[in-house]
This record gives structure tokens, sequence and C-alpha cells, in this order.
């Protein structure tokens, strides 16, 4: 059994718990307590992982980090979402180290700054927002022409690229409008990616038609061998029963 420690506030930890999830391994979630530094503890950075960073993948007895790093080893493990030759992996690899740089690297820092910390400088925040919607625009312009990064069939670059998009708008300050959640639960559904399709805080009647009309008569993604993540991503409850 594969071993994740993680944190549900953490867009990083998620694209691996999605990977998991969607590959139908057999996984459970170790608790991470980030915000009161145990990323920053001796303990962690000596046992766990020396870049006092999370995700942490444990597997056959070794530890991993880095998210792209973990996504390319389940792939090759699991043969799903792989790229099927070296010129896909090529192009996978570039768009999981763009996400990284530019599109999680300034989403997930604007974050951050806006929702867990304070008197962050106005100046950074519009930087950092600026430099987010530039990101957005590359990838809107590639989605304009094929459901996913790679052409019709979804892969890793995906599910990196994944990480950060679904985080409520009252964090995130993106709004994602109607037509934009659609179109991405959409290509998710005709991907089997998902089980069930909604909205959360912040969502609208518009939101519900919108996506209730993208999915019709898609199949749900058959249930996989463990549902461990819904330990993983439920919230703050589950998070204090991880920490026990």
């Amino acid at each position: 059994m594969y071993r994740l420690h993680c944190f549900a506030q953490s867009g990083n930890c998620y694209k691996v718990a999605l990977m998991l999830a969607l590959s139908g391994v057999a996984w459970e979630p170790v608790f991470v307590d980030f915000f009161n530094g145990e990323t920053r503890g001796e303990r962690y950075r000596s046992e766990v992982n020396e870049l006092g960073e999370a995700p942490v993948l444990e597997a056959d007895g070794k530890r991993m980090s880095q998210s792209g790093v973990i996504l390319d080893f389940l792939a090759r493990e699991t043969g799903k979402f792989a790229p099927r030759d070296e010129a896909e992996r090529a192009e996978c690899w570039r768009w999981i180290l763009f996400d990284n740089h530019k599109f999680t690297g300034y989403v997930s820092v604007y974050r951050f700054l806006r929702t867990f910390m304070k008197d962050t400088d106005p100046a950074v925040l519009d930087f950092l927002k600026a430099r987010a919607e530039r990101a957005f625009a590359i990838a809107d312009k590639h989605f304009a022409s094929q459901a996913f990064l790679l052409g019709a069939n979804p892969t890793i670059a995906d599910i990196s690229m994944a990480g950060y998009v679904f985080f409520p708008v009252a964090e995130t300050g993106f709004d994602f409008g109607p037509a934009d959640m659609a179109r991405y639960l959409g290509e998710f559904a005709r991907g089997g990616l998902i089980n069930i399709a909604g909205g959360c805080c912040g969502n609208t009647p518009e939101h519900i038609a919108a996506i209730a009309k993208a999915v019709e008569g898609l199949p749900p993604r058959p249930f996989g061998a463990t549902n461990a993540v819904s330990s993983y991503a439920a919230g703050a409850r589950e998070e204090r029963e991880l920490a026990r």
C-alpha cells in the first residue's frame, strides 16, 4: 500500500491524491501538520523529507518528493495516465514544468499570501495575480482546440495542472464562471476522471445548470479499489482524526 504524507490545503498534495484515487490503487494519507510547523522541524527533515516539503510518497520502503516526480513514478507503476512514447513523455514534462513554474507556481503563492498570511503587500499580490492570469491565458488558448494537454486523452500533465483550480474563490481570488467550470468538468467526465460533478461555496444555480448540461449522458468513472481520498479531501474534521 502507498502512503502519502499530505495535508488538505496543499494543491500539490491533492495532485498526488487525485492520481492515486483515479488509478484505483490502495493508499492511505499520513497527515502533515504544516501550519504548526511540522515540515520545518528536525524530525520531519531527517526522517521524512530533507527538503521540508509535502507531498511525500512512500512506496516499497522508499520515499520520494516533488509532485511531478511522484506523478511520473505512479504513471510508470500503474500504467494509468502515462505518455505513450518518448515524444509524449517529453511533452508531458514540458507542461508539468510549466505548471510547476508558472501555473501552480504563481497561483499557489498568490493563494497562500492572500488567504493564509496577514498584511501581505498589495503590490506583491497584484504582481502574482497578473502572472497567474497570464498562465491561465496560455492554458485557455491551448485547451481551445483540444480536451487535454496532449490531445484527446488525459495524462499526468493534466493532473498536475488540476492541483489548485478547484479551491473555492474565497481562497484563490479567481472566480471561474459557469462556462469555465462546465468546460473543465465536461472534459474530465469525457476522460473518465470523475464519479460525481457538482458545486460548492460560491456556485450559483447557473453554475449547476451549466455543469449538468456539460456532463449529461456521460457515464461515471468506475469506483477503484480504495476511497481513501475521502479521508484526505473532506476537510478539517478528517484532518483532526488523522492527527490523533
